[in-house]
């Protein structure tokens, strides 16, 4: 596997706060180390990737963190075209047993305000 479609397999998740991976980096006293990528229970997703130096680590976590911004910029999913009363049309009037001057006194219901 080369290094890009290593790089490509890495699963980077889109989260509510922005983007996440779990890598892990190895690095020995001789100067080299080498990356692996892990799930979200720890268990080691893709073969580890050789690094023979500190410039060449630089770079991989320069290319992770802009794969990973762009994900995280990533649009959030559409409705499907629908405006939000066709969204909500399946719920709009099945609440049991409101009064029936509910839209027009929702003040006085939710919050003590005189009737109208």
């Amino acid at each position: 596997m080369t290094f890009d479609e290593w790089l490509a397999s890495i699963p980077i998740h889109q989260t509510p706060k922005g983007a996440r991976l779990n890598l892990r980096l190895y690095v020995y006293p001789d100067g080299h180390g080498n990356f692996c990528v892990e799930d979200a229970e720890g268990r080691v997703v893709s073969g580890d990737q050789p690094v023979n130096d500190p410039d060449e680590a630089q770079r991989v976590l320069d290319k992770l963190w802009f794969r990973a911004m762009a994900i995280r910029r990533a649009e959030p999913p559409t409705s499907g075209g629908k405006t939000l009363a066709q969204q909500l049309a399946e719920v709009v009037g099945t609440v049991p047993e409101l009064p029936s001057d509910m839209a027009e006194n929702h003040d006085h219901y939710l919050h003590g305000a005189p009737k109208r």
